[in-house]
């Protein structure tokens, strides 16, 4: 990795760097940047985890990653640096949708979405 101007420049680099073995592919987009008003975090999913890194040193936020148990899918908050999680039924654990801040890595509220019966 290079720097140029204050800009930081990849020089040898690939995704493949940033992928663990029995992904399931590469979700595109790869990387979702924060919401909030600096961009300080992005993240990737990978298999039951969600690894945030920091924009400004681009490294893992306290090295290491979030674990999540069969998380599906993950987005930012437009306007902060919040994750908002979402989680199928896995066994009789309902589905769920989380909301986590960046850094602090706390829980901001846990929704148990219903089970529908046919």
């Amino acid at each position: 990795m290079g720097v140029a101007g204050g800009v930081c420049v990849w020089v040898q680099s690939a995704l493949s760097d940033f992928t663990n073995e029995g992904d399931h592919g590469l979700q595109w987009p790869v990387f979702k940047w924060a919401g909030g008003a600096n961009d300080a975090y992005f993240a990737r999913m990978s298999t039951n985890q969600i690894s945030v890194y920091d924009a400004s040193t681009m490294l893992l936020l306290d090295k290491k990653s979030l674990k999540l148990e069969g998380v599906r899918d993950f987005e930012w908050s437009p306007t902060d640096n919040i994750l908002s999680v979402y989680q199928p039924e896995i066994g009789n654990q309902p589905a769920r949708i989380s909301l986590i801040a960046i850094p602090s890595r706390c829980g901001r509220s846990l929704t148990r979405l219903p089970v529908r019966v046919s």
